[in-house]
């Protein structure tokens, strides 16, 4: 089977990397221009994604979201904290020190976040999805029509 994912933001790449791993051939396009090869701030200062309105804020990868990716995608783990990923901040952290509690546990481990600046974290999960068999990334493509070349049936009435 093979797919095309419109969008090379880190949901499209996210969902490229995971159906190439069920062996789904994607192929990812986004017309913005690549990256900076070079260091997170190389990446940081030149890479420009005028499509993106929130491309140069602060993002948070939240517990659920980074067990994910340590489950499924670990190598974007390790390159993103590589390029300066602040992990460390466990959502429950407050409350380790309230009585009758009993401090910090193991399993407090699943509430950790990593913190990134966005082009950091689309560099890491791109450079993670052009290593990743059966998954095409092209830039610079601008999309203007997505008609299948065999016409798809309705859905059926309910």
């Amino acid at each position: 089977m093979r797919t095309l994912v419109v969008g090379a933001g880190p949901t499209g790449l996210v969902t490229a990397m995971l159906l190439a791993a069920e062996g789904v051939e994607v192929t990812v396009v986004d017309r913005d221009p690549v990256p900076p090869e070079a260091d997170a701030e190389a990446v940081w200062q030149g890479w420009r994604r005028p499509g993106v309105n929130q491309f140069r804020q602060t993002h948070c990868l939240l517990p659920g979201g980074l067990r994910l990716l340590r489950d499924e995608l670990p190598g974007v783990v390790d390159r993103l904290l590589a390029l300066g990923g602040r992990p460390g901040h466990n959502m429950i952290a407050g409350t380790w020190g309230l009585a009758g509690l009993g401090g910090r546990r193991p399993e407090d481990v699943r509430y950790e976040t990593v913190a990134v600046r966005r082009p950091v974290l689309e560099a890491a999960l791109l450079a993670e999805a052009e290593r990743t068999p059966g998954v095409t990334v092209r830039r610079g493509v601008r999309v203007t029509d997505c008609s299948p070349a065999t016409p798809v049936p309705p859905c059926p009435r309910r």
